[in-house]
């Protein structure tokens, strides 16, 4: 192979690269492709102020409200976990079971 004086191989010499196709890279994978739907997520909260005698009557509202996802503030609840009131998951986060709820 012979080189120019500008350190280069001839203009016959050059190797031409192969360009990449342009488009999206899913079209590429071959993936199946899903249609994005907007949805709107309720969310809200609710100010219950100790849940011990209550659960009957928060249920009631929450099926009032029709939200998606409503926090329970100020349950008093102590400890950690997870419960099932009605049709309805409460996670809940408290303090601990020795202490005073606050």
């Amino acid at each position: 192979m012979g080189v120019s004086a500008a350190g280069q191989p001839p203009a016959h010499q050059k190797k031409k690269l192969a360009k990449k196709p342009i488009g999206n890279i899913l079209d590429r994978c071959n993936l199946p492709q899903h249609k994005l739907q907007k949805r709107t997520i309720r969310l809200g909260t609710l100010n219950v102020q100790g849940i011990r005698n209550k659960t009957a009557e928060i249920i009631k509202g929450l099926e009032k409200l029709k939200q998606d996802i409503t926090i329970l503030t100020e349950t008093k609840k102590k400890g950690n976990g997870i419960e099932i009131l009605g049709p309805y998951l409460h996670f809940y986060s408290g303090v601990p079971k020795e202490k005073r709820a606050k």
